[in-house]
């Protein structure tokens, strides 16, 4: 809840589906301005996440995270779709 990462000293570790934080992003008042102090984002299946399944949540969440954060990118295959997510 928003109260609690509100109250967080120092880091927060947010662990969630592409779906979840979609949802959240659009509904959850004051979620986006938290997502914008983001310094880490680490994406795990980024294969999957390029999907057409998730691609739209996945660049919804990218979105909201500063350009200036730290990406980090797991998948056990580099697809097209990755490499290109890597070079944005």
């Amino acid at each position: 809840d928003m109260e609690t990462l509100d109250a967080a000293n120092g880091g927060v570790i947010l662990i969630a589906t592409p779906g979840r934080l979609q949802t959240h992003l659009a509904k959850t008042p004051a979620f986006a301005n938290r997502l914008a102090e983001v310094q880490t984002l680490i994406l795990d299946e980024v294969d999957q996440l390029c999907g057409e399944l998730f691609a739209e949540a996945t660049a919804c969440i990218l979105d909201a995270v500063p350009s200036a954060s730290q990406f980090l990118f797991y998948s056990a295959t580099l697809t097209k779709e990755v490499t290109q997510l890597i070079d944005q």
